[in-house]
């Protein structure tokens, strides 16, 4: 699965995501998004298993308006975490 960030000026920003943006999205591989603010920023996470990173540019402008400027942002590190333990091959007395 690959995903991207995109980080906008937020102080007048919206993101809409409406039947024909989800369309467009979906055609580019993107199957989650999600949207983050505070005062200054917007941050949209885009992600999807058939999803090309270097369509991020063109992901980005199906979601903002024509001159908008914005950062892309790949990811450095991504990781996923389990709380079941691992396996052992070890067996304590009066295991079989």
């Amino acid at each position: 699965m690959a995903s991207l960030m995109l980080l906008l000026d937020g102080a007048d920003t919206d993101v809409a995501v409406g039947q024909e943006v989800a369309k467009s999205l979906a055609r580019l591989g993107i199957t989650a998004l999600a949207v983050f603010r505070d005062e200054t920023t917007l941050g949209v996470v885009i992600d999807g298993w058939a999803f090309a990173p270097e369509a991020g540019e063109e992901a980005a402008r199906v979601l903002v308006s024509d001159g908008q400027q914005l950062r892309v942002l790949p990811p450095v590190l991504e990781v996923s975490l389990s709380s079941v333990p691992l396996a052992t091959t070890e067996r304590r007395s009066g295991e079989r």
